[in-house]
């Protein structure tokens, strides 16, 4: 289950980077994001929507649970230190233990 779970949050994340790239900046209103979802949900019929919709409120809630687990414990600061991503500090949460992983299997991490 867990081995699951985590290809699901990596390709979440993976998905978010290509959505959201790093090295532009953030111009994304919340307006528009609202409207996009509601157009996406428009395009299904109404048989579609309404069997989705408990599987959307459970999913809903279960990547929450998620989220919230992997980043207890988080500071702020991963986000913009590459220490992690490098090797150069050890995890401390779930979220940390996928960036230094990711560095990892991508071959940041350094000898030194």
């Amino acid at each position: 289950m867990l081995l699951q779970e985590v290809r699901v949050i990596a390709e979440l994340f993976h998905n978010l980077l290509q959505a959201f790239p790093l090295d532009q900046p953030r111009t994304l209103k919340k307006e528009a994001f609202e409207a996009e979802i509601q157009s996406l949900w428009e395009m299904l019929s109404l048989y579609q929507q309404r069997e989705s919709e408990p599987k959307l409120a459970n999913d809903s809630q279960n990547l929450t649970a998620i989220i919230l687990t992997l980043c207890r414990g988080v500071k702020e600061r991963i986000f913009s230190a590459r220490q992690l991503e490098y090797g150069k500090r050890g995890p401390e949460s779930g979220l940390e233990t996928l960036l230094w992983t990711s560095g990892y299997f991508g071959r940041l991490h350094t000898t030194s």
